[in-house]
């Protein structure tokens, strides 16, 4: 059973990574199979492929495919980064195979999980968390606990959303200028698929001596906080960080969806959250961002302040000529 699951397995992986665009010479096969299946059924292949109980050792997997194909690791690393939409890039692509050689995963569900969070400088982001910690391994979590809830909490406190280049989930970054705040995040497709992958992760994150960190878990936690509303999502829509055919209630529906048991395990953004905090508190930068909001959120407000003023300069030059009336007119 494992040996007929594990041959099927690398045929979606074929149909996934040949695309029509670009068919494996030799194996029309391939593209047979993928235009006999409808979207629903591939979609629905998909999803049953990372589910828990469906995985199969990556060590057998890989076996097997590269004794089909010589290139079989590339094909497992294309897979994966189309599965996870992320836009394929060479150098990207290289680390993946080089980091699933290096620390082979369990099974294809921790090897979707390192395209997900997998990050070069995410490292250091993980030693400022632990800062956190104290010597008994414990958090101070009213020292270190938020208290903005939402975007838009955000938005009216100055910190402003961008899309980060990188793709990892560790690829959350915060910076304060001395008038606004940036908050970079990774752009995420939202759909059925992702559901089912982001449910699965955070069930084997939660697993008795799982051999991973707590990254997806974080990252759910982190978006939860940000999308309240529909109007949060349109915020975030708008940079390019969630990317959807969704409407806005559905991306909402879908992050409620995700449970992660309120873990308080160890959070790998406390670093990024403290400094928002910190700017969420700076009475300075909040006032310039309300004076900003006020009377520079869009040209007509920027174009009426402006007159204003131009007026108001008027107004006081015309009172000082008033009262002091220039000699020559005098004569």
């Amino acid at each position: 059973m494992m040996l007929l699951d594990s041959c099927f397995l690398i045929y979606v992986i074929c149909i996934t990574a040949f695309t029509p665009r670009a068919p494996h010479e030799g194996h029309p096969e391939y593209l047979n199979v993928f235009f006999h299946l409808d979207n629903l059924e591939n979609s629905l292949i998909l999803e049953d492929v990372f589910l828990m109980e469906n995985q199969i050792p990556f060590k057998i997997l890989m076996d097997l495919i590269t004794s089909r194909y010589d290139n079989g690791e590339e094909l497992v690393s294309k897979f994966l980064q189309i599965s996870a939409w992320i836009k394929f890039d060479e150098q990207r692509h290289e680390d993946i195979k080089q980091q699933l050689k290096e620390s082979p995963p369990l099974h294809l569900l921790e090897a979707l999980r390192t395209v997900f969070v997998w990050d070069k400088t995410s490292a250091s982001l993980e030693q400022l968390a632990q800062n956190y910690i104290d010597e008994q391994g414990n958090v101070d979590v009213l020292k270190h606990e938020k208290t903005f809830r939402s975007a838009k909490d955000l938005k009216a406190k100055g910190i402003h959303f961008r899309s980060s280049s990188r793709k990892s989930f560790k690829a959350i970054n915060f910076k304060s200028f001395t008038f606004y705040g940036q908050l970079e995040l990774p752009s995420s497709y939202v759909s059925n698929l992702l559901k089912v992958t982001f449910l699965n992760l955070i069930a084997y994150e939660l697993c008795q001596n799982n051999p991973v960190d707590l990254t997806v878990i974080s990252y759910v936690t982190f978006m939860k906080s940000l999308i309240v509303g529909p109007a949060h999502v349109k915020e975030l829509r708008e940079k390019r960080i969630l990317l959807t055919s969704w409407t806005d209630e559905d991306v909402v529906r879908f992050y409620k969806d995700l449970d992660t048991f309120d873990f308080g395990g160890i959070d790998i953004y406390m670093y990024v959250k403290q400094k928002i905090q910190e700017h969420y508190d700076s009475k300075a930068k909040t006032w310039m961002a309300e004076l900003f909001n006020t009377y520079f959120s869009s040209p007509w407000s920027i174009i009426a302040w402006v007159g204003a003023v131009f007026v108001l300069v008027l107004t006081v030059l015309q009172t000082y000529f008033t009262i002091n009336p220039r000699s020559d007119s005098r004569q």
